[in-house]
């Protein structure tokens, strides 16, 4: 997909034909300015570029740093290859618009993530009928519009040749299916490292070794990490491949900036809590991974990003998916995913596993460690919120959490495979022991995620 995601290269102009009478000088000019904007928001690379050429002077900034107002954003060809499953099947591209250059974050500030502000049981949730797709070389990002009926047959036929399954069966997860009290709700932190210092734990555990962290582009494998991942379906190859997070992941709070994310399975920092090195250990026995496009909805783009708290009508369109390139190391394999109503995810052995930040409130209690997955005993979900159909788009949840778990996978086992059901969004308006019985929020995987999900592993 990142060689059909380049810039456009022609941009339709009203313009032509329009006489150049008086009567029509003031409906070329609009034009002309449309055209000038579009036009430096794909040129620009500069913040003060972007950021002043992409909106109209007076209108509030739609949080990513060149996105183009909704009204200047031009249709394009559509950005796919030759190959495209869609023609086989005899479906719709869809409509195409470009609607801005990303700022990348350039790491000289601090990274931040957003937090989360409780929702309303009255807020309406918003419609999610477009999704965004950008390309981390280029910059680029597109609105996409194709109708459900389209993106299902789609879904469908790459579901048939196993795109959503896990890469590997019957493999064991050595987890704790026990409940356990949750904190920090119940004012009790159950999380202990999931490291590479325990035996229990070895580099190769499944599924361990399909999760991550995300960093900022180029903060290597010793910088910081922002958020967690996991490796996902069977499309792709020894290259390529694709990681399910959370949409907040791939901006910074604070500015809109893109961090062009890199992903790291099974990082780990090598180190015993208590101190002391782990001997012959690799903190990134799986190499580095690099975004190379992504997709999200629309909306989170249009209206959450650059905003520091994000309400339920954000968090239900808090899931992305980037297509990610190996840089090094080699590929550990990936859990399918897929969507299920309450009543079966209820019915299952429920986890989460993530990467905690380590130098915030909400942290593991017990010598948090930098680089190194965390998690606790088996997990529940409450019956949902915001439902389409039987399918809600928001769970809270009872796994402990605190800043840099977002975009950690929720999974189960079936039948000897382990699949992910969503990811986690935001801590639910608490931080640690002021948490009650369910201390965090998940975005499921719903029907109509799943279908972009598959339908962009397609391109």
């Amino acid at each position: 997909m990142g060689a059909q995601l380049s810039r456009p290269d022609t941009i339709a102009l009203e313009a032509r034909g329009i006489a150049c009478s008086k009567q029509n000088m003031p409906r070329l000019a609009t034009i002309l300015t449309i055209y000038k904007r579009a036009l430096t928001c794909m040129l620009g690379t500069t913040t003060a570029l972007a950021s002043t050429s992409c909106y109209s002077e007076g209108e509030k900034p739609l949080g990513v740093r060149g996105l183009l107002q909704r009204k200047d954003r031009v249709e394009v060809e559509p950005r796919v290859p030759d190959d495209w499953i869609g023609h086989e099947l005899g479906v719709s591209p869809g409509t195409w618009r470009y609607a801005g250059k990303m700022t990348t974050f350039d790491g000289s500030g601090e990274i931040s993530q957003p937090t989360q502000q409780p929702g309303d049981s009255d807020e309406v949730p918003p419609k999610l009928d477009a999704m965004m797709v950008g390309n981390s070389e280029s910059g680029d990002m597109f609105e996409v519009e194709m109708s459900p009926e389209d993106l299902r047959t789609i879904a469908k036929a790459l579901e048939s040749i196993g795109y959503a399954a896990p890469t590997h069966r019957g493999e064991a997860t050595s987890e704790e299916p026990e409940e356990k009290e949750k904190g920090w709700s119940g004012g009790v932190d159950n999380r202990t490292s999931r490291g590479l210092a325990y035996l229990n734990y070895p580099e190769d555990h499944w599924p361990y070794r399909t999760l991550g962290q995300l960093k900022p582009n180029n903060y290597g494998d010793s910088g910081t990490g922002h958020c967690s991942g996991a490796f996902v379906g069977s499309a792709g190859n020894s290259n390529t491949r694709y990681v399910l997070t959370a949409a907040h992941c791939l901006w910074a709070a604070e500015t809109g900036e893109y961090y062009d994310p890199d992903f790291f399975p099974r990082q780990d920092s090598c180190q015993f809590q208590g101190g002391g090195n782990v001997p012959s250990c690799d903190p990134t026995p799986y190499g580095e991974w690099d975004t190379v496009d992504w997709v999200t909805w629309a909306y989170f783009v249009n209206e959450c990003v650059g905003d520091h708290n994000l309400t339920d009508s954000c968090l239900v369109a808090d899931i992305a998916v980037l297509k990610v390139n190996r840089v090094s190391g080699s590929f550990p394999g990936a859990i399918g995913f897929t969507y299920k109503t309450p009543d079966y995810l209820d019915a299952r052995t429920k986890y989460m596993r993530g990467y905690p930040n380590c130098g915030g409130p909400g942290d593991p209690v017990f010598q948090c460690l930098n680089r190194t997955l965390y998690g606790d005993g088996a997990l529940s979900i409450n019956n949902g919120s915001y439902l389409i159909g039987d399918y809600p788009r928001l769970y809270k949840h009872t796994s402990d959490n605190s800043a840099g778990t977002s975009g950690a996978n929720f999974y189960y086992e079936n039948g000897g495979s382990t699949y992910a059901f969503g990811v986690h969004v935001g801590e639910g308006g608490c931080v640690g022991d002021t948490c009650g019985t369910y201390s965090g929020t998940a975005r499921p995987i719903d029907e109509a995620m799943y279908d972009v999900m598959l339908s962009f592993m397609g391109l």
